[in-house]
């Protein structure tokens, strides 16, 4: 049963950390056009001057996402090989 446990664990914990990032900086951003600022996604700074154009978090934090995606799928693999064991 440990490596069901390791897996579970792989598969949602990247996927938490990845969604609390995301809306961290989602609630930031929504605080700036609350306060009818401009939100610089690549110096993550809120200013009244000048517009910026949207960058996607995705775009923004690749090896962040990609790497918590990968090790999700780990989770994945790791859930399947527990649940075969098993049944054995």
């Amino acid at each position: 049963m440990t490596t069901l446990r390791l897996g579970l664990g792989l598969l949602i914990l990247p996927m938490a950390l990845l969604l609390g990032g995301y809306f961290s900086e989602l609630a930031t951003v929504n605080e700036c056009l609350r306060q009818q600022g401009s939100f610089d996604y690549q110096r993550q700074l809120c200013d009244m001057v000048a517009t910026h154009d949207f960058i996607p978090y995705f775009q923004r934090h690749t090896l962040w996402v990609n790497g918590c995606m990968l090790v999700s799928v780990v989770g994945v693999l790791a859930c399947a090989l527990g649940l075969y064991q098993g049944k054995r």
